[in-house]
Parts: C-alpha cells; sequence; structure tokens
C-alpha cells in the first residue's frame, strides 16, 4: 500500500527555524540513486530531458538554502512560503524538483506529481524498500521522544551501522529525509515519529516500516487537534498496529492507556516503567549533574527477540546476550527523571535487539542529546536548566521535578504550552500550582510566566503559596525582570513551547553580578 498522509497545514518550510537550523532540512544519499528510480517510485511526470533519468540523485532539500549541486529540491507547499517560488533560485544547482506545479520559467528537470507531501514519503519508502533486511525502529509519544531517540541512536550505534533521525525531523517530511540516507551496511534505522494529525504516524509506519515500535508516554500535547487524550493514544497506536507479526511493541507500564496500545500490537509486548514492567529503574539517586540507577530487565518469557537475536552487520568483537534477565548500572550525564526515563526506554529497545548490557551502559553515558532538551548549563554564578525546545504539561512536570534536585534560589520562567485547546487555562493553572509544589523554599522563589496564559500560570502559583510572581508578555519583558532578579548562586529554570523562542532569552541573559 502506498504511503498517504492525512491533510494538515501547510508548513512553511523556508521560512522554519524549528530546527536548529535550515541545514538540516536537507539530506545526504546515503547510496545516490538514478533520478528515474525516484519517477518510479512516486509515478511523477518527467518535465525535462529523458537522458536526466540516468542522473545520479545526491540529496534531498527540503529548504533552498540547504541545497547542494546534485540534490533533489522538494518544493513544499506553505502558506506564506511555498518551495515552487524558490524554483528559480534552484534552477542551476538541483539536480530536479518534485513540483505539483511546474514552473516553465526555468530550464530544469521536474518530476511533476498532485501531492508533493505525499510524493516525499512515496520516496521515503522507496529508499526503505532497497534494504529489507535492516531492523528499523520507531519511536513516538507525547514526551521524550527525541531525548529517548537520541539515548537509542547513542547504543545501537556502538552496536552495529545506525542511522538516526537528526535534531528534531520527525514530521512526514523528517522521517522520508532520514530514510534516504540509509546505506548497505546500515543495520539500525531509529525513526522518530510526532503528529499533529490522525493518520499521519500510520503513513510514516508505512513508508519506514519498523519492526520495533516504542510509544514513549501518552498525554496532552497537540490536544487542539483531538477531541481528548484518548484520540491522542488511538493516533500514537498507528505505529504499533502497524508492526509486522514478528516484531515487538515496547509500551509503557504506567499509562492508563497501555491496555489500549496493546489491544493495537499485533506482536508480543515488552513494558518499560516501575514496578511490574518487563524493564524498569531502580535505585535512581542524583550523581553531579547527572544521575545513576540501575536498570533490571525481565523479559517476557516467550515471543520477543525472536529475529532480533543479531543485527545484519554485527560487529565481530561484541558478543550478543542471552534472553534471561538480568540487571546492571547506568550512568547519565544530564540530571532529572525525564532523562533517566528516556534512556530507560532506550534501554528497553536495545535489549529487545540483545545489546550486551556493558554496550548500553556506555552509549547511554557518552550520548549527545539534542539541545534545548533538559540542558544544564553553568554561567556567571548561574546555574540554568534549559529546556525550551518544546512544552506539554507532561513535560513541564519532568523539568519542575529536575529543578526540585538542585541547591540554591529557584528562578522559574514559564512560557506558553501550546496547542492545548480548549482546556489551555485549566493546564496552564495546573502548571502554576506544579511550579509551587517544585519549590521548597517558596518564599525565596520567583516565578515569570511568559505569554498569553501567563495570568492563569501565576493564579495557580499564588494559590499554593509562591509569593513573589509576575507576568511578561513576551521574552523581552522577561529579560528585563530576570535583569533585575537574577543574583549569583541562583538556579534558573526555562520551560516553554518552541514558538514562545525562550532559547533566545537564554542567549540574551546578562550574568547577575
Amino acid at each position: 500500500m502506498s504511503p498517504t498522509v492525512m491533510t494538515r497545514p501547510k508548513l512553511d518550510i523556508e521560512e522554519s527555524r524549528v530546527s536548529e537550523g535550515y541545514e538540516e532540512l536537507r539530506a545526504d544519499v546515503g547510496e545516490p540513486v538514478p533520478l528515474g528510480l525516484l519517477v518510479e517510485w512516486t509515478g511523477a511526470r518527467l518535465m525535462g530531458p529523458t537522458e536526466a533519468l540516468r542522473e545520479p540523485v545526491r540529496g534531498l532539500a527540503l529548504d533552498s538554502r540547504a541545497l547542494l549541486p546534485g540534490d533533489l529540491f522538494i518544493a513544499l507547499p506553505g502558506e506564506r512560503a511555498d518551495g515552487h517560488n524558490f524554483l528559480p533560485d534552484v534552477a542551476d544547482r538541483a539536480q530536479a524538483a518534485l513540483v505539483s506545479r511546474p514552473d516553465t520559467g526555468p530550464a530544469m528537470t521536474q518530476l511533476v506529481v498532485e501531492d508533493v507531501p505525499a510524493a516525499l514519503l512515496q520516496i521515503g519508502a522507496g529508499f526503505r524498500s532497497r534494504f529489507p533486511d535492516l531492523v528499523a525502529l520507531g519511536v513516538t509519544g507525547s514526551v521524550g521522544k527525541t531525548t529517548t531517540k537520541d539515548y537509542l541512536g547513542a547504543v545501537l550505534s556502538l552496536f552495529g551501522p545506525t542511522v538516526a533521525s537528526p535534531g528534531n525531523l520527525n514530521t512526514t517530511y523528517g522521517v522520508p529525509l532520514t530514510l534516504s540516507g540509509l546505506r548497505p551496511d546500515t543495520a539500525w534505522a531509529v525513526l522518530e515519529m510526532g503528529m499533529q494529525w490522525a493518520g499521519e504516524i500510520g503513513a510514516m509506519t508505512r513508508a519506514a516500516r519498523p519492526q520495533i515500535g516504542l510509544v514513549t508516554a501518552i498525554g496532552a500535547a497537540h490536544l487542539e487537534f483531538f477531541d481528548d487524550v484518548r484520540g491522542i493514544a488511538l493516533a500514537k497506536a498507528e505505529l504499533i498496529e502497524g508492526l509486522p507479526a514478528e516484531g515487538v511493541a515496547i509500551l509503557p507500564s504506567d499509562s492508563v492507556y497501555l491496555g489500549l496500545l496493546r489491544e493495537h500490537a499485533p506482536c508480543p509486548v515488552v513494558t518499560f516503567g516501575a514496578s511490574g514492567a518487563d524493564c524498569r529503574a531502580e535505585n535512581v539517586i542524583k550523581k553531579g549533574f547527572g544521575s545513576r540507577f540501575e536498570v533490571v530487565w525481565n523479559p517476557p518469557s516467550s515471543g520477543v527477540g525472536r529475529l532480533f537475536y543479531e543485527p545484519p552487520n554485527p560487529r565481530r568483537d561484541v558478543e550478543v546476550v542471552p534472553p534471561e534477565g538480568f540487571r546492571f548500572e547506568v550512568e547519565l550525564s544530564l540530571p532529572g527523571p525525564g532523562h533517566v526515563k528516556s534512556a530507560l526506554r532506550a534501554a528497553t529497545a536495545a535489549l529487545v535487539l540483545k545489546v550486551p548490557p556493558e554496550v548500553v551502559a556506555r552509549g547511554l553515558k557518552e550520548a549527545r542529546i539534542t539541545p534545548m532538551r533538559g540542558e544544564v548549563v553553568r554561567r556567571g554564578g548561574l546555574t540554568i536548566l534549559s529546556d525550551t525546545y518544546n512544552a506539554n504539561p507532561e513535560s513541564v512536570a519532568c523539568a519542575l521535578e529536575t529543578l526540585s534536585d538542585f541547591d540554591g534560589r529557584k528562578i522559574v520562567v514559564l512560557g506558553d504550552m501550546l496547542e492545548l485547546g480548549k482546556d489551555a487555562a485549566r493546564f496552564h493553572e495546573e502548571a502554576g500550582a506544579a511550579a509551587a509544589e517544585a519549590i521548597s523554599d517558596k518564599t525565596e522563589a520567583v516565578l515569570i510566566a511568559v505569554g498569553r496564559f501567563a495570568q492563569d500560570v501565576l493564579r495557580g502559583a499564588k494559590a499554593h503559596g509562591v509569593r513573589e510572581a509576575h507576568a511578561a508578555e513576551d521574552r523581552r519583558e522577561a529579560a528585563r525582570l530576570l535583569a533585575e532578579i537574577l543574583r549569583p548562586g541562583d538556579v534558573l529554570l526555562v520551560k516553554a513551547s518552541r514558538a514562545m523562542r525562550l532559547d533566545l532569552l537564554l542567549d540574551e541573559l546578562e550574568e547577575p553580578t
């Protein structure tokens, strides 16, 4: 079945700064393919010389600024900036362009399709079909997707050649870019899958054909686009129901939606989480700016790992582990329960794949996490917890729990959590209350709420004992408040949805004296 995707708002790639840089909106093709193969995969109409079908495509570019010679330019639609408007800019560099509205102006080869995003998914599916033996893992959930993917990619890369989603490219646009980077020697592909609408994860799953699906958690993220959280759970379950019978579904044992997710699994299930889970974290302690804990692995007695005892191209100097249970110690370089949970999820997937515990522990310790996700920075006597990439009620709770582990006066900057729908005000008031509960000394702590829902946050915080709380319209006003408030020794948490751009607040922050 061809991968299709539900209609969604147009994404303005050319104006996007949501990733760490527009350079990430391009991917090298792991093994160059002739343009004619992409025509075959998409059913496109060729507009240009037939000789072009033999020319190699060396990369896929979603942004004209990132395009390199030999790339296929993907002319994605956008309400403010449409990729088709940039065809003249790429005509002398692109091998060809994938378009839905051909441009007769520039002299360039064009592949004409009805729907560019759908055709991009077909290209991703085509690249995946070239390597049927590699093991693909899909990672989705309402919180912790990127950190789980980062930890898992770090572990698997020690055990075999691994391709993982770069940064936060987890959309129906980003997954095909990652798939295009597969190579003949790739053993593992770790694919992060996000969504706004029902149907998107299903489309990515059909393109990527993962054998293992991992759901991190189910929560209120993107609730604006669903009737309730159960609808979000059903959308995440699209990954699980798309797994093969010989696959493995890895699910959160502490989720109220575990039963729902399990019902959608056509394959064995492994759980992670607290007491009673197949894989759990015990004896968690803070260690400097990191954490230490034990992974306890008690796999189900049957059905798990039947096809995943070894990667297609295993390291010859590493032996795979036997299926019986054991425990081992893990150290992380980043603090907080959120990173412990993400590392545990990654460990569960790696153990299903028979990665030895010493390799799991090393990979988790050495993992490099995508920026703005629970980073700890020391600057001018301040301890700064930067968690500004995204925010929803679950991730805010994790960030606040991390904050409570640090000594010093607590300064909390909470920006708007977006896409929460009709209950957004209530969620923000609850976030304010949670901030108050995370602060032990409420007489000294300071809360700054930023954005449209600032008053709701303040109402919750003050009702639970926070004495000093301020509302700021935007990050500039928040910066002025911080300049007056901060002093050496403070612990500053900054948490908000990405569109609030509170990462820039940290860039502009003046050191206290």
